[in-house]
């Protein structure tokens, strides 16, 4: 078998574990509309797909579009002064991403919107281990939920 070219990564759930400060915002966003704050492990079932949908899904699934609106307005607002705040790497994935940035170059491919995606890069010094940062607002289509990439011949 021949060795990837290049390697993508996922950021949640792969690099880093930021369930704690997903779930501040979307508590701190739901206080602001009124409704009670919900448990940790009903926020990690909402997420994955991007803020869009996890604000959606905390809001009980098929709120007005206005709302909806308002409520992401308010989540990114909250979430990205605290996306760094208790987020942290995973074991090892540190010395696997100086490792592996050696080798060959590296992208992270995540529904998470951009710019709180590079304030983690950049709180864990991992900004110049990637050639490509793509979030879920960087282009017009976002990752498909689980998608595993083998290999890419583009580099």
């Amino acid at each position: 078998m021949t060795a990837p070219r290049a390697v993508v990564f996922d950021l949640d759930g792969t690099l880093v574990d930021s369930r704690h400060d997903l779930a501040e915002a979307v508590n701190r966003t739901r206080g602001e509309l009124g409704l009670a704050p919900i448990a940790l492990a009903e926020v990690l079932g909402m997420v994955g797909q991007g803020a869009r949908e996890l604000v959606r899904k905390a809001l009980g699934g098929a709120p007005p579009v206005e709302l909806l609106e308002r409520a992401l307005a308010i989540f990114l607002a909250r979430y990205e002064p605290i996306c760094t705040e208790r987020t942290r790497p995973y074991p090892g994935v540190s010395a696997l991403l100086a490792e592996e940035a050696l080798r060959r170059p590296l992208a992270v491919l995540t529904n998470k919107p951009e710019r709180p995606t590079r304030l983690i890069l950049e709180r864990f010094g991992w900004t110049p281990r990637f050639r490509h940062v793509i979030g879920g607002d960087t282009l017009a289509a976002r990752k498909p939920r689980g998608l595993v990439i083998a290999r890419d011949r583009s580099y």
